[in-house]
């Protein structure tokens, strides 16, 4: 009877009136009860979340309250390649007296790269007594990322919370929306091939983590848990790995957290995490609306001291924030016309000097480099990277030598797709160009450099000249002597432009010649701008422009000529 009348007075001060200005509640009951003053103080002491009322607020000790966080991440981790900021609020939609809440999370995050992503989380907990005070909690996600990569992506989730005084498990499931959880990627090169049919792709996965409550120590408060997590799909490489992640609360404001991850995709990773948060009260609108009182957070200066399981209803949920992606590296690009891999020299002037192996991560410094590897012949020696070549280049027979100056593109088994990097413009300071003169074979092609001293071959057939710019060269432009190719093996010569050269802009000469030259240009020239010297001379003379030349714009000097010459000026 006792306790009950010590009940009701507590009830009655508490809902029927503020104290007196600068008089705590406890002090008030024990002063108009001093025959039960024990009573009220074990009363109060029983009771961590009772806040006093306030002046604001005169008429609840627990008015509708929203929790407030900043935090920032530093370092890399499972689905974040970067450092995050994140924006939080905890809203409770209903609140029964202390014993459960309905919540709504929103979380948005920006990384440095500045990259958003979001969650919007929906959730329950709810106290109940299985011999112990246990908290049963569950939550539904809406994820959304936009990943490092500028792809967007979203993903349903799900998080279930078994919590006690002392033992935390928790334990979420990720579904990313199977109709967008692919997204294509640029091509790439990689060791001696291109990868073609590339994806971003977002991983379906599941975590699981045990944790306890540490004692407190002064006004630190700790946490620590270790877990498991496995993230999949059919077309990357599953991530499966452990995480050992500690929490120390020192202020009801502030808390810090790190996060330390191990597997074989992302490797050992470690995220610290410093949280600001704060718990507002909220006044009731005008117009007699009231918003409901919420018990479930604990709030005082010492309110992060505890190890109560009922006053973990109102925290955050631990989860992953981020939708973890992987990449589908695609397939190899093949000629369709012989259905084998294309093979790949690459050459970086940049890395003159150093020991290449050909490889895109480890190129040759010089061209003459790659053109002495015996699988030039069969390969493509490309210059993703431009650069200038102080050197002269001796192509071998079946070689192709290309240059990113101009667009570059193959014919796969996905059609015809350009190279990377290709297409920076002549003009740019990233094209590639050859301090020197470059001497052609036969079945070779040189397409799209920068060439100083002029272009040369003796013999040869099925050759390609095409979109280069021979600068000043000090002889002819392009000169290929000793011609015995037949129809069937014809030269092409074409788009190339010649600037002031000593002799013939284009100069071929043979017993038997065979070519289509179109489409260049040839300034300033000391001698003609296109010479045909020879025996049988079949060719294809097209769109082609001398400007200026001293003698003549095109010559032919044949014993025959077969073929056409149309829309030259």
């Amino acid at each position: 009877m006792r306790n009950l009348f010590i009940t009701a007075a507590f009830a009655a001060s508490l809902f029927g009136g503020r104290c007196a200005l600068g008089q705590s509640l406890q002090e008030e009951l024990q002063a108009d009860y001093p025959e039960y003053t024990t009573q009220i103080e074990t009363l109060f002491q029983g009771n961590p979340r009772f806040i006093e009322p306030t002046l604001l607020s005169p008429d609840t000790a627990t008015p509708y309250a929203v929790r407030f966080g900043l935090s920032h991440s530093i370092g890399q981790g499972v689905g974040n390649p970067t450092s995050f900021t994140s924006f939080e609020s905890f809203l409770p939609l209903a609140d029964s007296g202390g014993d459960g809440i309905v919540f709504l999370n929103p979380i948005v995050h920006l990384d440095n790269f500045g990259n958003p992503a979001v969650n919007v989380g929906l959730g329950v907990r709810q106290l109940i007594d299985a011999g112990t005070p246990t908290v049963i909690g569950f939550s539904t996600w809406y994820d959304y990322r936009r990943s490092n990569l500028a792809e967007d992506f979203s993903q349903l989730s799900f998080s279930l919370e078994y919590l006690t005084d002392w033992i935390e498990i928790r334990s979420n499931i990720y579904i990313p929306d199977i109709g967008e959880d692919r997204r294509s990627l640029p091509n790439r090169f990689s060791g001696n091939s291109l990868l073609l049919g590339r994806a971003e792709v977002a991983m379906t996965g599941a975590d699981v983590e045990v944790g306890t409550v540490l004692p407190a120590v002064g006004r630190l408060q700790g946490r620590i848990a270790a877990g498991y997590y496995h993230f999949d799909d059919p077309d990357v490489t599953a991530v499966t790995g452990w995480r050992v992640r500690s929490e120390l609360a020192a202020h009801e404001n502030l808390t810090s957290e790190v996060i330390v991850s191990d597997d074989d995709v992302f490797g050992t990773t470690v995220v610290m995490r410093l949280s600001l948060q704060s718990i507002q009260d909220i006044l009731n609108p005008p117009g007699g609306m009231e918003y409901p009182p919420v018990h479930s957070f604990r709030r005082g200066d010492d309110s992060h001291l505890t190890t109560s399981v009922a006053d973990r209803l109102g925290e955050r949920v631990r989860r992953n924030h981020f939708i973890v992606t992987g990449t589908d590296d695609g397939k190899v690009a093949v000629n369709p016309a012989t259905m084998q891999p294309y093979a790949f020299l690459f050459a970086n002037a940049g890395a003159a000097g150093v020991a290449g192996n050909g490889t895109f991560e480890n190129p040759y410094g010089t061209l003459s480099g790659a053109m002495a590897d015996t699988r030039s012949g069969q390969s493509i020696t490309y210059t993703p990277f431009g650069g200038a070549y102080s050197e002269n280049v001796v192509l071998t027979d079946g070689s192709t030598l290309l240059s990113n100056a101009v667009p570059q593109t193959l014919e796969t088994q996905f059609g015809s797709v350009r190279l990377p990097f290709s297409g920076v413009g002549q003009l740019s300071p990233m094209a590639a160009s050859i301090m020197g003169g470059v001497t052609v074979a036969s079945n070779s092609e040189l397409d799209g450099f920068g060439i100083s001293t002029g272009v040369l071959g003796t013999g040869v057939s099925n050759t390609v000249i095409e979109r280069n710019v021979i600068g000043n060269p000090g002889g002819d432009g392009i000169l290929l002597t000793g011609l015995t190719n037949i129809p069937g093996s014809e030269i092409l010569i074409s788009s190339n432009t010649i600037l002031a050269g000593v002799n013939d802009g284009i100069s071929l000469s043979g017993a038997t010649i065979a070519s289509t030259v179109r489409g260049n240009l040839i300034e300033n020239g000391a001698g003609n701008g296109i010479r045909f010297a020879g025996g049988d001379v079949t060719a294809t003379i097209s769109e082609n422009t001398a400007n200026q030349t001293t003698m003549n714009g095109l010559l032919v000097e044949g014993s025959t000529f077969t073929g056409a010459a149309t829309g030259n000026t």
